[in-house]
């Protein structure tokens, strides 16, 4: 599974091997949801047995028609928030999705957004009168739902009190670049998007586990934008709130798993950690 990651989120060719068990393979990337990622190498390998490929045909075209349905509904709401300017922010996989070869490959089970708080109860009206449903309003996000699969979850902050982490992200909207051509919509800056994915694998690491694709998400940002940002201020928010080394070994991880370079034992120990649970840990 690593190999293939490597390969589809590089371009590189396929090492083939004898004696793959492609339904524990399947299991894998469905439990880490990356199949979309290894699909395209998956559909025209002579090697994969065909029952395989269907499956992950399957798998891929279910997913590609449930994120055209939600990328639409997704517009609609930008739109919404856009005529009644409310200012708002896409965080998590809103932002990585972009730095995939194929948006599709980034699959996604929600839409995350930051918004204004002032405009909580606008954003209530407005997302009834869209057919959603409000079914939580949790420490630090109202969650709204659209059958079938439409899932939105504006964040009024970014991370709340749980167990003793809630990192402080002071100066995110000054930090933040207003979109081009919507007039509410505002980019996460660049070491706020690092500095934020790392805070958020670590929460869930350290609460239920996490997943793989945390680290392929973060491996592909930093191959884009490592020399670009601030790394003064990205180790001081991570040496703040004592979580530099998590974040070291993560991202060496990510490099030298991802550019397939020989892992050490602590590396493989803790890729071990990462495969062992699913995408979002013991509760997925």
């Amino acid at each position: 599974l690593v190999h293939l990651l490597s390969c589809a989120l590089n371009g590189k060719e396929v090492r083939h091997q004898e004696g793959i068990d492609y339904s524990t393979l399947l299991s894998l990337a469905r439990k880490h949801q990356v199949y979309n990622i290894i699909f395209p190498l998956i559909k025209d390998d002579l090697s994969v047995p065909d029952e395989y490929k269907q499956k992950f045909r399957d798998y891929n075209l279910s997913e590609i028609s449930r994120m055209l349905v939600i990328n639409n509904e997704r517009s609609e709401v930008y739109d919404a928030f856009d005529e009644h300017g409310i200012k708002y922010m896409p965080l998590k996989g809103l932002i990585i999705k972009d730095y995939y070869p194929m948006e599709s490959m980034r699959q996604m089970s929600d839409n995350d957004i930051l918004f204004d708080i002032k405009y909580r109860d606008s954003v209530a009206e407005l997302m009834k009168s869209m057919g959603y449903k409000c079914i939580a309003t949790g420490e630090n996000s109202d969650d709204y739902h659209k059958p079938p699969y439409c899932t939105f979850e504006f964040h009024r902050s970014l991370f709340f009190d749980e167990h003793d982490f809630c990192p402080k992200f002071d100066n995110l909207w000054e930090n933040a670049v207003k979109d081009d051509e919507r007039p509410c919509m505002y980019h996460m800056g660049l070491e706020d998007i690092y500095i934020y994915s790392v805070c958020h694998m670590y929460k869930h690491f350290t609460t239920a586990g996490c997943g793989i694709r945390f680290i392929a998400d973060n491996y592909l940002f930093l191959k884009k934008e490592q020399d670009k940002l601030d790394w003064k201020r990205i180790d001081s928010f991570m040496s703040e709130y004592n979580i530099s080394e998590y974040e070291h070994k993560c991202r060496r991880l990510a490099f030298d798993m991802f550019d397939e370079s020989e892992l050490d034992d602590g590396e493989l120990e803790l890729l071990e950690t990462f495969m062992n649970f699913g995408i979002f840990g013991n509760g997925s």
